[in-house]
């Protein structure tokens, strides 16, 4: 017979309300074969009916207010609520080691009157011809950790609490964050205040070492640990990706144990992002490389092998695990 403190215990966990699960979502990259519609089929075996944007404020504004080549906010209207799709919006107006301001800004400080009122009318614009989607989150910046400094953090601080303060005028329900990557985040004071300013801790997560050899994917518990015992919460984990080629550990298999840990380790989040969909090709490889400045091996096989599904959409390991998951 059961102790009555014994079952005391057991009504109350039989009571207790269930432990809320992240969003799950996935970054869709376009396949070799053009064709959007492999991103969503693959979104839809995996039972995902999220996904992510990111949109650098340079390409928007280029001084003459609001003049895209592509208005991707306007089509990400026609698309996503048509699919019953929600998003994730980036708005990189630093976009990790690049500042996308506009051209005529970069040389003003970040809480210049002329920056803010620019940025906040690049984001009346996305979020006026985006008003039919379904936003999870809107992050201020992607990994803006990597460009800022102790001295330049401040002014883009004050830059993110008064673009926040527009965004939620125009969204009031919608938690607005800034991405940064979980290295800063754990190494830099600075990058922890800068993220309190948010609803919440928005972060990237790719196991490497500084040299983009990769790290073993059973570091995962270890480092969600460690992002939980520091973090302000709720926790918006906006890439969370491994190759499944590359130096160091990566291998097909190493890949499906990551995203199978990363979902066991972030039940408590509030939002986790899958990267990518599909592998990205080699001229797509070197486009990133010289974009982000880095020219070693390693950094070329990492980002040409996080897709769960190759570029010919075959699935590799991680996918197939994701879906039987699902299921």
């Amino acid at each position: 017979m059961r102790s009555l403190s014994q079952a005391m215990l057991i009504l109350a966990a039989l009571s207790a309300p269930p432990r809320a699960e992240p969003v799950l979502s996935l970054a869709g990259t376009m396949p070799a074969s053009g064709d959007y519609g492999e991103v969503i089929g693959a979104m839809r075996e995996m039972r995902l009916s999220s996904t992510s944007i990111l949109l650098r404020s340079d390409d928007f504004d280029r001084g003459n207010g609001y003049d895209p080549m592509d208005d991707w906010p306007a089509i990400a209207n026609q698309v996503y609520p048509a699919l019953d799709i929600r998003l994730h919006l980036t708005l990189a107006v630093i976009d990790t080691v690049a500042d996308r301001r506009p051209a005529d800004l970069r040389d003003r400080p970040w809480d210049d009157p002329e920056t803010v009122a620019r940025f906040n009318a690049f984001l009346t614009e996305v979020l006026t011809r985006m008003a039919d989607v379904d936003l999870i989150a809107i992050s201020i910046g992607n990994e803006v950790d990597a460009t800022l400094t102790d001295a330049t953090r401040p002014a883009y601080a004050r830059f993110f609490a008064a673009t926040r303060a527009h965004a939620r005028t125009l969204r009031p329900d919608v938690p607005v964050t800034v991405t940064q990557t979980y290295a800063g985040l754990m190494a830099t004071p600075g990058a922890r205040e800068l993220a309190n300013l948010g609803d919440g801790w928005a972060v990237t997560y790719y196991p490497l070492e500084p040299d983009f050899t990769v790290r073993d994917p059973d570091t995962v518990p270890t480092d969600m640990a460690g992002l939980r015992s520091l973090a302000t919460p709720p926790i918006w984990l906006v890439e969370a990706g491994f190759p499944s080629d590359g130096c160091g550990a990566g291998s097909p298999a190493a890949q499906a144990r990551f995203f199978d840990l990363v979902l066991e380790e972030t039940r408590d989040f509030a939002f986790v992002n899958l990267t990518w969909s599909h592998d990205i090709g080699d001229a797509e490889v070197e486009t990133y490389t010289e974009y982000y400045g880095v020219g070693t091996p390693c950094f070329a096989r990492y980002l040409g092998s996080l897709g769960l599904k190759a570029s010919d959409d075959r699935p590799k390991p991680a996918f197939d695990a994701m879906v039987r998951r699902a299921r």
